[in-house]
């Protein structure tokens, strides 16, 4: 793809050498500024700026020169002032999660207090889901004036803008722009918002253009329009490897407008492979077991309606999906269903029913036949207001300090802020997942000291009134732990923690989220017993710990020892290889070295025995920059791991939508913080205890799978691990 853009740059600076002064300006690239900013800027189209600057479609940095083609509709490239206070420039904006007075004030060009004086509802507060009407920005690029009305949306409980935008492809400036003469104040349960259909049309030519958005795929937009893939490929080159967001594409002549009342019909499947697409599951198409994707019927499609009562424990979200539809069309079916689900009331359900897949994270996907663990989405028998408590060394408002001005917190060079940070982010997610479900629960936060060393959490546990808590979740707090459960002990709070650093016996109120090392040795020795094999550890002299712990569970293990040098007898390991069984030689050492001599050792005594090597945790996989994989693969090699190598349908949701929300995957502390929040808020609703839902429902989200036992030290651990193996193919399968 680069290679294709140098191409056409080199082409057109051939072409318009003699007069490129004339033709192009040169730009110095600032702090924060993009190529989709600068597009707006100079009123050309991002693909204008790549064709000229090749590098720039991988990243732009600050200090860097770059060439924008002059459009003759404006000459100026200078950006209109934002201070303009003529009431024909009022937008409306949105406030999100981390927006303050200030940071807002300062991106609109105009004081705090010139924006209080313009909002009164934010005087005395700033609130996330605020709407505010800000005059003297001029600069509105976010809604193009050129748009449609695709669809409507009826606002439910627990529903917020960001939520509807993104399972809509758009921006919440965008959604709040389209919707700027009904969104006042905050978002309100009923509303009806116009979903944009966003488009760009050229003149002289009747054919349309289209600036690609993130979450676009070929294959959606050849539906939108009315082409298939071969077509619109043929009318735009540059996306026949790969569609980016920011590519502008021609749209064939004889290609209309996707309206309103043709998305609810049902699509033309197309016969060709476009399994290189990963599909959009913000436009709700859903992808069979043999990569053929075909659109969701819509709910137009469904002949007839039988009359339902609504059973106990049954959500909106479990209705919605029993009868195929989405939420908001379940409820437009169902209007007395807008301020939620009771038990007892009659709905329409269609009688031809179909699984659908979820239009955002907010929704946990729990597709049957995807799911692998108990859904505990489908038995919530929420009775009664949760109460959550949780330890951060940081304020709810510092956050949202913090978020305005690093939204990635790449800033943050204490990794103890960092962590919780982004757990944090998780959280809230999770938080909104589970709201959306329709749970009903408050969140209170204790801030911590900052050091990690002296964080006080054990004495503010104390201060703090647990016994009015449903649960306690903190992360990282490895030396507090002990203390916060022993407050918590005696009316068997769950402690949710990050922290396998527990030393003492009987703190059964102890849920260890994150499987610790010993749960993964448990495991791996486990299976490895199952099989009567042959275990032989060769394990540095350095790490007696490990040595204890395994001569303790596995007591027939064979330890071969390491010198400080890295050196070990290679006839003792040779000398204990038993021709009878399969040998599995663990490796316990950090050193590259060893593995190499190790795996060295055994591939010469392949031919006479049966050898698989193993790994008790994970971290010890040598980067295969320094150790070849062909060794992994030879020998088979077995390892813990904490993700699956088949994702969870709520896991490719997550990481879809969380790209979309800020531009990078999520880092592994966001998706804890989701999965352990996410996975406590529903063990609550449930009708059993948390200690029963804890024993004996195994779940599983973004990143961890949830399987609860109590370890020698009588806490709960999470045994939730995967054994993975390399096959002699290369691939990886799980085996446990």
């Amino acid at each position: 793809m680069k290679n294709v853009f140098l191409f056409l740059s080199l082409f057109s600076m051939c072409s318009f050498f003699g007069n490129a002064q004339q033709t192009t300006i040169k730009h110095t690239v600032s702090k924060g500024e993009t190529v989709f900013q600068l597009s707006r800027r100079y009123n050309v189209s991002p693909q204008d700026i790549f064709d000229l600057n090749p590098s720039s479609v991988n990243v732009i940095k600050i200090g860097e020169v770059l060439l924008i083609p002059k459009n003759e509709n404006q000459p100026t490239a200078t950006l209109p002032s934002n201070t303009s206070s003529n009431p024909s420039n009022t937008i409306t904006y949105a406030v999100l999660s981390g927006d303050t007075k200030y940071s807002l004030a300062r991106k609109y060009g105009i004081s705090v207090e010139e924006l209080e004086r313009q909002n009164p509802h934010i005087i005395k507060g700033l609130q996330a889901g605020h709407i505010l009407k800000i005059q003297g920005q001029q600069n509105k690029s976010a809604l193009s004036s050129d748009y449609t009305i695709k669809k409507t949306h009826l606002v439910l409980k627990g529903q917020t803008l960001w939520g509807i935008s993104k399972a809509n492809g758009l921006t919440v400036e965008q959604l709040v722009n389209a919707n700027s003469d009904i969104l006042t104040g905050i978002l309100q349960i009923g509303q009806v918002l116009k979903i944009p259909n966003l488009y760009n049309t050229s003149t002289g030519d009747s054919e349309n253009t289209y600036l690609v958005q993130r979450g676009d795929t070929k294959y959606g937009l050849s539906k939108k329009y009315g082409v298939s893939i071969a077509e619109l490929e043929q009318a735009n080159p540059h996306i026949v490897k790969m569609l980016m967001a920011g590519h502008t594409i021609r749209i064939p002549q004889d290609s209309q407008l996707a309206e309103n009342d043709t998305l609810d019909k049902e699509a033309t499947k197309e016969q060709e492979n476009v399994s290189e697409e990963i599909p959009n599951v913000e436009t709700v198409e859903a992808t069979n077991p043999n990569n053929e994707i075909t659109e969701n019927p819509a709910t137009e499609s469904t002949t007839s309606f039988v009359d339902y009562e609504i059973q106990p424990k049954e959500t909106l979200y479990g209705l919605s999906k029993k009868a195929g539809m989405s939420i908001s069309d379940f409820v437009a079916l169902n209007p007395q269903l807008t301020n939620g689900a009771k038990v007892g009331m009659m709905v329409k359900m269609p009688t031809t029913t179909v699984n659908q897949l979820p239009t955002s994270i907010d929704q946990p996907s729990t597709k049957k036949s995807n799911q692998r663990y108990v859904d505990l989405s489908q038995s919530i028998n929420a009775i009664k207001k949760n109460q959550v408590l949780l330890f951060l060394p940081f304020s709810e408002a510092q956050f949202n300090d913090q978020y305005s001005r690093d939204i990635n917190f790449k800033d943050v060079s204490d990794e103890f802020i960092k962590n919780h940070l982004e757990f944090y982010r998780g959280a809230k997610i999770a938080q909104d997942s589970a709201k959306a479900l329709g749970l009903d629960f408050n969140v209170k936060i204790v801030e911590t000291n900052t050091s990690k060393r002296n964080t006080k959490a054990a004495a503010l546990a104390k201060e703090t009134n647990l016994e009015n808590y449903d649960a306690v979740l903190a992360p990282f707090y490895e030396n507090d732990i002990q203390e916060i459960a022993s407050v918590a002990k005696e009316k068997g709070i769950p402690i949710v923690t990050t922290s396998s650093i527990i030393e003492e016996q009987g703190y059964k109120n102890i849920y260890n989220g994150v499987p610790s090392v010993n749960a993964k040795r448990n495991i791996m020795l486990d299976y490895m017993k199952s099989k009567e094999g042959n275990l032989i550890v060769i394990c540095d002299v350095a790490r007696k710990e490990s040595k204890s712990y395994i001569s303790s569970y596995a007591p027939t293990t064979v330890f071969v020892e390491v010198n400080k040098k890295g050196i070990f007898n290679a006839d003792e390991l040779t000398s204990q290889l038993d021709k009878n069984k399969v040998n599995y030689v663990i490796l316990e050492s950090e050193k590259n070295g060893v593995f190499l001599s190790t795996t060295n050792l055994l591939l010469g005594q392949l031919s006479n025995y049966s050898i698989q090597l193993a790994l008790l945790d994970d971290s010890l996989i040598p980067n295969t920059s320094d150790v070849s994989k062909k060794r992994f693969v030879i020998l088979q090699m077995l390892y813990p791991s904490l993700t699956a190598i088949n994702e969870s349908p709520l896991s490719i949701d997550f990481v879809e939508a969380y790209k979309k929300a800020y531009s990078v995957g999520p880092p592994q502390n966001v998706k804890f913080g989701f999965d352990l929040t996410f996975d406590t808020l529903l063990r609550m609703s449930q009708a059993k205890s948390f200690e029963a839902s804890a024993e004996n429902d195994i779940t599983e989200y973004t990143n961890l799978m949830f399987d609860y036992k109590l370890n020698t030290l009588g806490n709960h651990d999470n045994y939730g691990i995967y054994i993975i193996q390399y096959n002699p193919d290369g691939s990886l399968k799980e085996i446990k």
